[in-house]
């Protein structure tokens, strides 16, 4: 049987906007799936990045804490 290769990361060792959306989910799961539809709708050219401001605003305006 093979050994596991998994490793775990330490909260520190992660990037400022992955901290950020965990902070989110915590506070909100929701919101993480909205942020990552509008960026990849963003990437995608579906929405440009002034909509994309605009949804997230509208995304934090309605966070539930």
């Amino acid at each position: 049987m093979e050994e596991d290769q998994t490793r775990k990361l330490s909260y520190d060792e992660l990037e400022s906007d992955e901290k950020l959306l965990l902070k989110w989910y915590h506070e909100n799961p929701l919101s993480v799936y909205i942020e990552i539809a509008l960026i990849a709708l963003e990437e995608f050219e579906v929405i440009i990045k002034n909509e994309y401001r605009k949804y997230k605003a509208e995304t934090e305006k309605k966070q539930i804490y």
